[in-house]
């Protein structure tokens, strides 16, 4: 749950269902103190809970990704990832999805707005830098990677929702080594 704090720094909530009632469990911050709108996206696949926030530092207007696990029913920090192609303004975390093994967080404000999704790839508990997503003939202000989603097949659907003058979905698989687009 997503929750608007003082100077608009946010939180996540978590709560608990036994059942019968929902009982407030835990409330979680940023540990890192410039970052605004902490909690804007999420996305969560198993145990792992992605949390995007925008941040001023050290880009204007380029965010990052919080992971946290759930263990004993409490969210446990594991670790900050950040744009490996990060540029001021990129707008990196406006969107976030996540499936077992690859991680896709949009960054529609890169080269121009043209966009891109960003992938990192799961290794033993990290998230580490795997490929950038574009569409190469997209216009300026297209911005591609406004929305993403991958689901457990590996399959994603990236939005930009100026793309050619109207909005447009373009889907794709992560296979062995080579991203295709559709």
């Amino acid at each position: 749950i997503y929750y608007v704090g003082p100077q608009s720094r946010g939180s996540v909530s978590l709560y608990t269902y036994d059942g019968d009632i929902w009982t407030f469990a835990q409330r979680v911050t940023d540990i890192n103190p410039s970052t605004n709108s902490f909690g804007y996206k999420m996305a969560i696949h198993g145990n792992d809970l992605m949390v995007v926030s925008a941040s001023n530092t050290p880009h204007p207007a380029s965010g990052q990704c919080n992971h946290y696990k759930l263990i004993n029913n409490l969210l446990v920090y594991q670790s900050t990832i950040k744009n490996f192609a990060a540029a001021d303004y990129d707008r990196f975390g406006c969107d976030v999805s996540v499936n077992d093994k690859y991680l896709m967080i949009g960054s529609y404000g890169i080269n121009d707005d043209r966009g891109a999704s960003m992938l990192y790839i799961k290794v033993g508990n990290r998230w580490k830098p795997h490929e950038t997503i574009t569409e190469k003939n997209i216009n300026i202000y297209g911005s591609f990677g406004v929305s993403n989603f991958i689901d457990t097949n590996n399959r994603f659907v990236v939005g930009a929702y100026n793309a050619y003058g109207t909005g447009m979905a373009f889907f794709g698989k992560v296979l062995p080594w080579i991203i295709k687009i559709n």
